[in-house]
Order: structure tokens, then sequence, then C-alpha cells
């Protein structure tokens, strides 16, 4: 008998706590206990070749800077919560940092940048949220764009206003660092300016931009929320664009 549990299947087995019940699950369950060992036995099969297939992930390089580190919980979910199939491999390189000078990162995102030799990189603050459709629409945009170096999405920011991904927003204070995905080859040498921190990402945008405008592909779709995860008076997480959006 060909049986193939689900992952409900498998959640209900896990609450089985005596003979009995496990063999009442399998009664409704038209199982035999040999029918439970096989699917066991073709389940570690299958892991066993998916962990000796050759690895295809893009990776996704997530460089944030984390002053509430409140927010990474939110944030992790809206990636293995996220619409696929996708095959980015999310690799985050969070920043810490605790004293007065704590807002000071840029040089840090040199280094950063510096330590990365492969796949697409994403700058976001800890109070940005990816949509769920972001890696999904990534992922279309680069098999129909092969030659794709840079994804430029619109977002979600506060106060209901959208800042549009297109070619005109690609000047300093147009574009924001949340809304762009860049190969790491195309950055090639190309850094953040650490002496006007006040506009740097943007200006860093700009600035790859200026150099391989032909590599970028824009998306009208809003992917990415800017300030989603901010807390009121009390502490309380606090959703703005819930009540615009009527989600």
């Amino acid at each position: 008998m060909d049986i193939k549990l689900t992952e409900r299947d498998n959640e209900e087995l896990g609450t089985q706590q005596s003979h009995a019940s496990m063999m009442a699950w399998l009664a409704r369950k038209k199982m035999s206990p040999n029918d439970l060992v096989m699917e066991s036995f073709r389940r570690r099969r299958k892991r066993f070749a998916l962990k000796h297939k050759p690895i295809t992930d893009i990776p996704l390089h997530v460089i944030i800077p984390v002053a509430r580190p409140h927010n990474l919980q939110s944030l992790a979910y809206s990636v293995v919560s996220a619409k696929g199939p996708h095959n980015f491999s999310v690799r985050w390189h969070c920043i810490f940092k605790n004293h007065e000078n704590r807002y000071n990162i840029i040089n840090i995102y040199n280094d950063v940048l510096d330590s990365i030799k492969d796949g697409w990189v994403h700058f976001m603050c800890d109070d940005n949220q990816f949509h769920s459709e972001l890696f999904y629409e990534f992922s279309k945009a680069i098999d129909s764009h092969p030659d794709m170096g840079a994804f430029v999405v619109s977002i979600f920011g506060r106060h209901g206003k959208v800042m549009k991904a297109c070619p005109e927003m690609m000047v300093p204070f147009g574009v924001d660092a949340s809304q762009t995905f860049i190969r790491r080859d195309i950055i090639g040498d190309t850094r953040y300016n650490i002496h006007k921190s006040f506009s740097a990402d943007s200006k860093f945008a700009c600035d790859v931009y200026k150099n391989h405008k032909d590599k970028f592909v824009f998306s009208d779709k809003v992917l990415a929320y800017y300030e989603r995860t901010i807390r009121d008076d009390d502490g309380e997480l606090y959703k703005e664009e819930d009540k615009i959006l009527g989600t």
C-alpha cells in the first residue's frame, strides 16, 4: 500500500501518547504498523537524496543593522512564510551595536560588502519587512531577465505613501536601499560614502545604477514594507498600513 503522510498527519502522529491511541490513529487512516514503517523509510530515503543533490540555491545576503532585536522574529517570519517556490537561501549579516555611536554603521556596511563574494545583496533596517510575494516575484524576474543585475521594487511606507520603483526615481532621496536587490558582481568596487551618511544608502543605489542602467529591472508591485514594525508609546506593535490597506 502506497502511503504518503501529510504535514498535518505527522503533527497528529506526534501527539499519540500510547500504543492504544497509536493503533486507533492507524485504523482511522486505514494503515497498518508496517505501512507506517515503510512510510518512515521512504521519507528518510527522500531526505538522504536531497542532502546529496547539487546545491542550486541563490544566495541572498541581507545586511541589517539591529537596534531593535525584538523585531527580528517578525522579520524572520516574513521570510519563512513567504510564497513559493523560490530558490533563495537568505543569509543574514546582522550588525549589533550598543553604545552611543550605534547609528554610525556605514563603514561596517562596506566591510560586510567586502566579505561577500557571490549572490545578491540587500540592505534593510530592522523595522522593515518583506512582502509575502517578494521572493516569488524576484524569482520570476530572474527567469524572465537572465542578465538582470538589480531588481528594484515598490515599497509601502508610513502614512500610506508608496515609493514607486522606476528609472525616474533613481536619484538621491528618490530611492531607498530597502527597494533594491543588487547582484554582488554588479556592485563591484562601489561602496557607501562614509562622509555623507544621511543619504548614503540612496546614493549607493544611484551609483550602481549610473554604471549599469541596462542591468536594472523595476517592479511596480509593492513587495516590501518600510518601517513596518514600529511601536506605539506603550511598546505595542503598531502597523499603520493595516488600517490604510484594510488588512
